[in-house]
Parts: C-alpha cells; structure tokens; sequence
C-alpha cells in the first residue's frame, strides 16, 4: 500500500510541526500509541467506493493535568459527518446525558483558564 504509507507520512510530518498540546488543559500530550492510517469507523461503503476511502492517522496522546486521552490529529470533519452519517449525538438522550455530565466537571476543574 504505497498510496497510504505516502499519505501517512506527510500526516505524520505535520502533526510532528505542530506542538501537540492537549484541547483541555492546553498541555502538552504524552504520545501513546500510533495505529498508523485508518478508515474511519462505520462508513458503509459500496464497493465502487472503496479506493475513495479515507484514512487519517490514528495517533494517541494522554494528558497528565486533564486526564484526557485523545487523537493527534483530528480526522477531516467533512470526511466524518456527512448525509449518510448516523450517529449525530443529539438524537440520544444518553449521549446528551452524557456530554453534559462531561461538561459540567470540565468546567469545574482547574484545567479551563478565564479566557476559555
């Protein structure tokens, strides 16, 4: 898979330039585990579609101030939600439940400053 080892190489060079620091505490990431280029989740595809797949690279980092565990780099988010997505989270309760309860101890933890 030349194609993807390209691809995944130029990924990894920008996310190497750019100082991988947590979206919460806005600390540096500890780097834990590289899948190396993915397909995201769920995309059902027809086989016509398959070599129009996109993949990103599935990089982890964890946060020792927010506790936070998350990807590098975030994938395209036009690749991820798109009229044939179906996981939208508003349309759970459980989810908003969920995100909320998130939100709620985000926002009481000394991880946000003022101007966050």
């Amino acid at each position: 898979m030349p194609y993807l080892r390209k691809q995944r190489e130029k990924m990894m060079t920008s996310i190497q330039k750019e100082s991988l620091v947590c979206r919460v505490s806005g600390k540096k990431l500890q780097k834990t585990l590289d899948l190396g280029m993915q397909p995201l989740g769920n995309g059902f595809l027809s086989q016509k579609d398959f070599k129009k797949e996109y993949f990103y690279p599935m990089a982890t980092g964890f946060c020792p101030e927010s506790k936070m565990f998350q990807l590098l780099e975030q994938p395209a988010p036009e690749k991820m939600f798109h009229a044939e997505y179906a996981f939208y989270s508003s349309t759970s309760r459980h989810m908003q439940d969920h995100f909320g309860t998130f939100a709620d101890w985000v926002i009481a933890s000394d991880c946000l400053r003022h101007e966050d």
